[in-house]
């Protein structure tokens, strides 16, 4: 049930408290993901229009063991936008300080919950048929195991041509900072 004052749910104020170390918020979402199974709670986007999934994927601690119980119990939160237009998977590479390990680890969770999203251009986007793939190519801390992540689970998204004919291969061409692990 969301608040009155800020339409919140009790997961959503779990998600974007601080103050909850990683070890303990994994735990919390374990226990809270397995009850809330078939609460709506998970997919709500009342203010401020996100939901708990967007909350986790943008934390500074961000980790796929928080992202991991909420697509495992309600998968579909994966293909929820925001009040922009961003889906869960669009977030872990925009965050700034974001990790790549980490980050790969979260793409491939996102991706196995929706594939269509590795597909489906980030909002505000200035080049069409930008995919989450380009974005990932052109990151300044790019690392091979994301791409991996990706096109595990679409692999249509690595022959998407944006309106300049460049696929994500090119990005990842031109990408001064790869790295090989």
């Amino acid at each position: 049930i969301a608040d009155a004052v800020h339409g919140r749910t009790a997961l959503h104020w779990l998600c974007m408290n601080h103050s909850v170390k990683q070890s303990d918020l994994i735990k919390i979402l374990v226990a809270t993901a397995k009850l809330a199974r078939s609460s709506i709670s998970m997919l709500t986007t009342e203010s401020p229009f996100v939901t708990p999934l967007h909350l986790v994927v943008t934390r500074d601690d961000a980790h796929e063991d928080m992202v991991r119980p909420l697509v495992t119990f309600r998968k579909e939160a994966a293909a929820v936008r925001d009040q922009m237009g961003w889906l869960p998977l669009h977030l872990v590479y925009t965050k700034p300080g974001f990790k790549s390990d980490t980050a790969a680890a979260m793409l491939g969770l996102l991706s196995e919950a929706y594939p269509d999203g590795c597909i489906e251009p980030p909002p505000n986007t200035m080049i069409k048929n930008f995919c989450v793939l380009h974005t990932i190519c052109s990151a300044k801390d790019v690392c091979i195991e994301s791409l991996r992540a990706v096109v595990n689970y679409c692999p249509q998204a690595a022959g998407l041509h944006d309106e300049h004919m460049m696929v994500p291969l090119h990005f990842l061409c031109k990408n001064t900072s790869i790295c090989v692990k």
